[in-house]
């Protein structure tokens, strides 16, 4: 196949994609309307308000976007990550302290920094099959969490901050590494360089995820 039919099956599959987008944003906009009429008539009926308002994407349905979904789902992320973040602190503050530096609490601490870039990581697949899905398949992980960090012009905000991208990319290093080193003799040394990078992930993802949530509001306005 030539360079310009290459080129040109790329652009159908593209335009596919948006129209399958579309259609599923109509579906998802003629349930919400749906929804949003139910609504509106109990509130009248129950209600008798003497005048109402709306405003929002059920107004104008070509905007009309799922994004509201991915809000929900951002949200979950981040109680998840609360959830393995106090989990951590709790073993540093509890268990840790009657077992010291063995491998056996070095495998615990693992773990739970290792489940929570996977709990991170889990949210940016969803977010990017809003905007933008093709990833390097060669390099599937780290290809995901760098687009993560873009800034794409009239589409989306990044999702976190380019420093935040960096310690969650440590983290996700070192939970690849102990994926496939099952004998793993922890280096206490590294450990201890790991959780401070863990400790500032978390202080700045969740105020990044805050700011994404933020702009997704703006969408729908």
């Amino acid at each position: 196949m030539s360079e310009s039919a290459h080129i040109e099956a790329a652009r159908q599959r593209l335009r596919d994609r948006d129209h399958a987008r579309a259609a599923r944003h109509r579906a998802l906009w003629a349930r919400a309307e749906c929804d949003g009429r139910a609504i509106s008539a109990m509130i009248v009926r129950e209600y008798q308000p003497i005048g109402r308002y709306q405003w929002g994407s059920l107004l104008r349905p070509e905007r009309f976007r799922d994004y509201s979904g991915l809000v929900a789902r951002i949200e979950e992320t981040q109680r998840h990550l609360a959830r393995i973040e106090a989990e951590y602190r709790g073993f540093l503050d509890g268990d840790f302290q009657v077992m010291g530096r063995k491998n056996t609490s070095a495998i615990v601490i693992g773990r739970l920094m290792a489940n929570y870039y996977t709990c991170a990581e889990t949210l940016f697949p969803r977010t990017s099959q809003f905007f933008e899905s093709d990833l390097d398949d060669k390099r599937w992980h780290a290809d995901l969490l760098d687009k993560m960090t873009l800034h794409i012009e009239g589409v989306r905000n990044p999702v976190v901050g380019e420093q935040t991208a960096k310690w969650l990319g440590e983290l996700m290093q070192f939970r690849h590494f102990r994926r496939y080193y099952f004998e793993l003799d922890y280096d206490w040394d590294k450990l201890d360089y790991l959780q401070k990078i863990f400790g500032k992930a978390h202080d700045s993802l969740p105020g990044d995820l805050e700011s994404f949530k933020a702009f997704l509001r703006q969408l729908n306005e």
